[in-house]
């Protein structure tokens, strides 16, 4: 899913169970207020509605007692002209400010000299067809130059299918770019890179380091469609020599789906029924249909 959008959201997790939500505008920097917010439990149904003020804060009360299906999933906020979402508990959207990672690259005590890779792709994630930009970055234990060194680039398919294999040599700095164009028939899933040493100019050595991408479909938008007949009674018949219907479309999170074209199709058929007093009564409408393209 792609979120195009200029809100941005921070969620702070207190610790008696309250959440604090920030909502301000990328564009300006500066904070939305009157935005309305909702925590949905998985069912989809909000547990909360509130509405941020002039700083555009709003408290979210404890949410530990909602279990189950309403159990809390994401925080979704929404304006007049946007939309945005938080996931509710999600590992990569957390941030410690206190612990974060500085240690760097831990010394394995291998040979003095020996090479390390690290490799990493532009994206992460691509459709068949689009050219996938991998970064390497080689280096001795003490940084000095590994220029003309012989490696082998091996890029495995969701299968563990070799789907590249070519050989490169090491600039004067250890940077080195790779780019491998997918077929427009490419399988989908996860592919493997690695990169090896070259042993006597001839075969495979050590693996250097890896990394890995995704090729993926991208899915249209999961939509919800109601339907209903407005001045039919809900039970019994409606003798209305017209029947119009109101159509309600909403996309996966709740968002008004627009600007999308609807056909509708209304079917009369002959049927039988029984009254409230068990009586037998028969319809005798003949059949026909009507499209009515809105």
């Amino acid at each position: 899913m792609v979120l195009i959008t200029d809100l941005g959201l921070l969620v702070k997790d207190n610790a008696d169970d309250t959440h604090d939500i920030f909502v301000q505008q990328l564009s300006s920097g500066q904070p939305v207020a009157e935005a309305a917010v909702q925590l949905l439990g998985k069912n989809g149904l909000p547990l909360f509605r509130l509405t941020t003020d002039t700083e555009g804060h709003a408290l979210i009360p404890v949410t530990r007692d909602f279990t189950d299906e309403r159990q809390p999933s994401v925080y979704l906020v929404t304006t007049a002209t946007d939309t945005a979402f938080i996931p509710f508990e999600s590992h990569s959207r957390q941030v410690d400010f206190s612990r974060f990672d500085v240690g760097g690259q831990w010394d394995d005590a291998g040979p003095e000299g020996q090479l390390n890779a690290f490799l990493f792709s532009d994206r992460g994630v691509y459709r068949p067809g689009e050219t996938v930009q991998l970064g390497m970055i080689v280096k001795k234990t003490p940084l000095d130059n590994v220029a003309d060194i012989p490696l082998e680039v091996a890029i495995q398919g969701p299968r563990n299918n070799p789907v590249k294999t070519e050989r490169v040599v090491l600039p004067a700095k250890g940077f080195l770019e790779f780019a491998y164009p997918t077929e427009a028939t490419a399988a989908t899933g996860r592919y493997t890179v690695s990169l090896y040493l070259v042993r006597d100019n001839r075969q495979r050595g050590r693996l250097l380091g890896g990394t890995d991408f995704t090729v993926e479909e991208f899915l249209p938008d999961t939509m919800t469609i109601k339907s209903t007949l407005t001045g039919a009674e809900p039970r019994g018949w409606s003798p209305a020599p017209k029947l119009s219907a109101h159509v309600s479309l909403t996309n996966l999170f709740g968002a008004p789906a627009q600007n999308r074209r609807l056909q509708a199709r209304i079917s009369i058929r002959p049927a039988t029924s029984a009254s409230a007093n068990g009586a037998t009564i028969t319809f005798p409408i003949p059949s026909a249909t009507w499209p009515r393209p809105h």
